[in-house]
C-alpha cells in the first residue's frame, strides 16, 4: 500500500471527491481492492433504495466472485451490460427517485466493468449521485441539503477505502 494513498485520503484540505479521484488508480491500489471497493459503493446505495433491479445486484455479485476467482471475464462483461440496461430510466418515471435507482444500477455496472480503475471511479461517483438523487425525493430537512447527502457518501467512501487498504496490508 502506498503511503501516498493514506496521506491523500486523510488530507482535510481536499474535498472527499478529490481525494478519491487522486487515489483510485491501479498504480496505487490493487485491482482486487479497486473492484471490491466498487462493489461496496454499489451496496451502499441499497441501504436507501428498495426493490433494486436484480440485474444490478447480480452485477455486483459477479464482480465480487470475479475477484475471488469464481467468475469469468465473460460473466463479468455480461453482468455489467445487464446492469447498464437496468439503469435506463423510463421517460414516464418521477425524476429524483428513478434517477436514484438508475445511478445505483450504473454503480453496479461499473463495479463489474472490465477495467477496475475506471470501474471503481465511476462506481463510487454513481453511488454518491444515487444518494444525492434519493435525498431529492425525500421531504426536506431545513438543516440538510441534497449536497450534504452526496458529501456524506464521499466521506464514507474515503473511510471505507482507508479501511480496505489497511486490511489488505496487515
Amino acid at each position: 500500500m502506498s503511503l501516498y494513498c493514506l496521506t491523500i485520503l486523510k488530507d482535510e484540505k481536499m474535498s472527499f471527491k478529490d481525494r478519491l479521484w487522486f487515489t483510485l488508480r491501479d498504480t496505487y491500489i490493487s485491482e482486487k481492492i479497486l473492484r471490491l471497493f466498487a462493489v461496496w459503493c454499489f451496496r451502499q446505495t441499497l441501504i436507501f433504495l428498495k426493490d433494486q433491479d436484480q440485474r444490478a445486484i447480480e452485477a455486483a455479485n459477479v464482480a465480487e466472485r470475479f475477484v475471488h476467482g469464481g467468475a469469468t471475464k465473460e460473466e463479468l462483461f455480461a453482468a455489467s451490460d445487464a446492469a447498464l440496461l437496468a439503469s435506463e430510466v423510463p421517460r414516464s418515471s418521477a425524476y429524483p427517485s428513478c434517477q436514484a435507482y438508475a445511478t445505483s444500477a450504473k454503480s453496479a455496472a461499473f463495479s463489474a466493468y472490465s477495467e477496475a480503475e475506471f470501474g471503481s471511479r465511476y462506481a463510487q461517483d454513481y453511488a454518491a449521485q444515487s444518494a444525492f438523487c434519493f435525498s431529492l425525493s425525500k421531504p426536506k430537512d431545513p438543516k440538510c441539503t441534497s449536497n450534504d447527502a452526496e458529501i456524506s457518501a464521499f466521506s464514507a467512501q474515503c473511510e471505507k477505502l482507508i479501511e480496505m487498504l489497511l486490511e489488505e496490508n496487515k
